[in-house]
């Protein structure tokens, strides 16, 4: 369950977990915190107090490893994220005229108070080397730690048509009347990330004129971070096509370099008879649970209880 962050409930488990996590950080001899976006999280006063908690639990000696992304991957991995979460109020695709992966300030805001202690990498783009993968490689090469092989990796990246299919729900289905969940996206999420198994997609690609117009629009902050850490994040101009016309909104059609109207239409004729079938089990499911234990077959009830958890 989510709270606004001015809710009392809110604000009891934050100060929950902050004494859970440094009680754990004091018992230990080194800790690794990292998560998606979490130097973007942080403005210079959170990133002070942060300091100071850590200094309070012990630790003395600090690395800040950045891993910035290709702008215009970072756009789209975003957009995905953005669809697929239901917090998100504002427009469902950005304008990519405006949008700003805001890489330099996170570095300079990290800098400010670690002086020396930020590395930043390029985030890899091949499928053979992944992020865990080469901060694993920093690691070891940097400070002799050897981290377990993680045995698991978890691709939440959708298709292009699956982006189109998630847009299209959003819009028509609106929000719950708290104005905050969408239902029934989370099953669509699901199905859709799992849909990959049974036929082909179109592997989403940014189209080529909206990609350009995205690293041309941070290529400024790219030679701050080549110049301050030597690292070259790849925004080479292209040939990016025809300019980008103004739109008062932006769509999925609209960025995506190709999708298939066909199989969005599957995709979406397939959800909603997966969701007449659920509706019509959980109806089943609640006319036999309304049905007094002592009159139900004992075989078909154990067969039940075991098939769909109790």
């Amino acid at each position: 369950m989510e709270f606004p962050r001015d809710d009392d409930r809110y604000r009891r488990k934050c100060r929950h977990y902050r004494q859970f996590l440094f009680e754990a950080l004091r018992s230990s001899g080194g800790a690794i915190l990292s998560g998606e976006a979490l130097g973007n999280s942080f403005e210079p006063p959170t990133v002070v107090q942060l300091r100071r908690d850590l200094e309070s639990s012990g630790f003395r000696e600090f690395h800040i490893v950045l891993s910035i992304r290709d702008p215009a991957d970072f756009y789209l991995s975003r957009t995905q994220s953005i669809l697929k979460v239901p917090l998100h109020c504002g427009p469902l695709v950005a304008d990519p005229v405006s949008f700003r992966y805001r890489f330099r300030r996170i570095a300079e805001n990290w800098e400010q108070v670690f002086p020396g202690r930020v590395i930043v990498r390029c985030y890899p783009r091949g499928t053979r080397h992944d992020v865990v993968e080469d901060f694993s490689e920093l690691l070891r090469n940097r400070l002799g730690i050897k981290l377990p092989r993680a045995s698991i990796r978890l691709n939440t990246t959708v298709s292009a048509e699956a982006m189109v299919v998630l847009q299209n729900y959003r819009q028509s289905v609106g929000t719950d009347e708290g104005g905050r969940r969408i239902p029934g996206l989370r099953r669509l999420v699901t199905f859709l990330m799992r849909s990959g198994r049974h036929f082909p997609q179109t592997k989403p690609t940014l189209n080529a004129t909206v990609a350009e117009l995205i690293r041309a629009n941070h290529r400024e902050d790219a030679e701050f971070i080549s110049a301050r850490y030597g690292v070259d994040l790849g925004l080479a101009r292209t040939d990016g096509g025809s300019p980008l016309a103004a739109r008062s909104s932006w769509r999925v059609e609209d960025i995506v370099e190709a999708f298939d109207p066909a199989i969005v239409r599957r995709l979406h004729d397939e959800f909603h008879r997966l969701r007449f079938r659920l509706h019509l089990l959980d109806i089943a499911q609640r006319g036999y649970r309304a049905i007094p234990s002592s009159l139900r077959p004992v075989r078909l009830d154990a067969w039940l209880r075991a098939r769909f958890k109790g």
